[in-house]
Formats: C-alpha cells, structure tokens, sequence
C-alpha cells in the first residue's frame, strides 16, 4: 500500500482496513505493510509540540506492541499547510480488535507553509533518511524540542545550511548540534549564524525570511593593550555599522560574538572585521544575509 488516508477520529471507520500476521513486537511502518493495524491521524493545532493525534486499531487476535519509527513525514490533505515530521521512537501497547490512539512529538516539515489547524487530516507520506533518523534522535536525546530542534528538521525538509541550527538564547547547545549536524554531513563548520523569528499564525508562513540576525564569532589573541574595534563593511566596502569599543586587549584568547541586522533591502555579502587601535585586522568574516539554502 503506497499510501493511507489519515482522517479525523470521528471518521475511524472509513479508514483502510488490513489483516494481520502474528507478533508480538514491530515497528508501526511494519506493521501497515504486513496489514496488521489500521491508522487515522489527524492534527492537533500547530506543528510544534504534540500536534498529531495517530489512532491506531489492531485488527489482529492477539496483543501487540508497536514501536513508532522515528522521523515518519506525514503530509496534510491541504497542501498548503506544513508537513509534520514525528521525532518517534514510542512503544505503544494494542489490545486485540482494540484502537487506541497516541499524540506524537512532531516538528514542521515545509516552512513556507501554513501552521496546520485543529482537525486537519494527514497522510502518512514515508520516513525520513538516515541522517534524518539520527537527527531527530539527536534531537530527542537533548530535549531540545524547541525553535533549535525546528531549525534543524528544516535543514533536512528545506534545505537550509546547517547555520540556521541558532538560538542565540542557547547558543552553547546551538554549536554543539551544528557540529553534531557537520560531522553527520561531512561539512564544514559554518563562520556565522542565522536566527529566524518564527510566525505560528495559520494564515502566514511559518519562518519569516525577512526578521532575521546574523551572529558572528571572531577570535583573536593579542598580548599588547589595545582597544578592539568591529566594522562590518558592505558589498562595495562601505562601512555598513560600527561598534564601540569591545574590551580593552588582555592577555590570552579572546572571543567576541557580533550580532547584526541587515533589513530586506540589504541582503548581500558583508564583511565582519575586528580591528585594533593600530589598524591591525585581528580577524575577519565573510557573511551572506539571505543566502541560507544549500546548493
């Protein structure tokens, strides 16, 4: 069977019925191959958090333990909503001839779409690949089912670079899982990040390409007492925003996080710069605003 229509509860019945074959445990996409359960799902309202109700009936004799594989996609009856992407890796316990019904932990898998509404129907579409399948792991792991786990599954459905696994309010954790994600990929550890705010309204996408910062760590050592000045140039190099002075050189290894905005008219290449007061650059870094989808 290609493809199951989910619909709501109230319409259990009319979902596809299948028999069954003898076990006691199997992975849910097992079991809807070997026609052993029956499934509906329908959304909860939004697409972070538990926001999928998947009811499940046993059309076997016996009790049978099903474990929800993890990162299933599951795509709405009205494309113009988000596909949800279960994290998964649940144990749920069917009684004989029984249904029963379990809210899964899900993510949005199309961020230019609309936050689903309460009732929507829902497909069950396919599982997710491998670095998918160890990502939402990752994910679940650190229990980070917040804007940083959203950001992440997006790098997957959408695209994106793996600079835009941000949150500036987390960002130790942030850079963790970005070299989690590099190491997985086999890419190299981005020089900036991207933090976009996040629209849950159903009538607007759901990541707002226009509202977003970028983060850039510079590192320098300098043992000569010297004040630090950053300047972020522009494509044509005129200076686009300066800082004050950052801190007065000590000795040792420094970091310095700059944050900057660029509006909608100013996407495009800048040039972030760490100067000191002899002119000297101490560090520098190609940013791209409005450039985060991979090639």
């Amino acid at each position: 069977m290609n493809k199951l229509l989910l619909a709501p509860l109230l319409f259990a019945g009319a979902c596809p019925v299948v028999t069954a074959y003898a076990g006691n445990s199997i992975s849910l996409k097992q079991a809807i191959a070997a026609h052993k359960v029956s499934i509906c799902a329908i959304g909860n309202g939004g697409y972070m958090g538990r926001c999928l109700n998947l009811n499940m009936v046993n059309l076997t004799n016996d009790p049978i333990k099903i474990n929800i594989d993890p990162a299933l996609i599951f795509k709405p009856a009205d494309t113009n909503y988000q596909n949800l992407v279960a994290i998964g890796d649940e144990t749920v316990d069917l009684l004989p001839g029984k249904e029963t019904a379990v809210t899964l932990q899900t993510f949005c898998g199309k961020s230019f779409a609309m936050s689903p509404h309460w009732g929507s129907a829902f497909n069950l579409w396919k599982q997710g690949d491998s670095i998918m399948i160890k990502t939402v792991r990752y994910i679940k792991e650190n229990a980070f089912f917040s804007h940083l786990g959203q950001s992440a599954i997006w790098t997957l459905t959408d695209n994106k670079c793996i600079s835009t696994i941000y949150d500036p309010v987390d960002a130790e954790n942030s850079k963790k899982f970005i070299e989690f994600e590099a190491a997985l990929r086999r890419q190299p550890i981005p020089d900036y990040f991207s933090y976009y705010k996040l629209d849950t309204t159903h009538n607007a996408t759901t990541c707002v390409s226009t509202d977003g910062k970028q983060y850039v760590d510079l590192k320098y050592k300098d043992g000569i007492s010297r004040n630090v000045y950053i300047i972020i140039l522009d494509d044509k190099g005129h200076p686009y925003e300066k800082y004050d002075i950052v801190e007065h050189i000590k000795d040792g290894n420094h970091t310095v996080t700059v944050q900057f905005d660029a509006a909608k008219d100013k996407l495009g290449a800048y040039a972030v710069l760490l100067r000191n007061d002899g002119n000297e650059i101490l560090d520098k870094k190609l940013v791209r605003v409005g450039e985060d989808w991979c090639n």
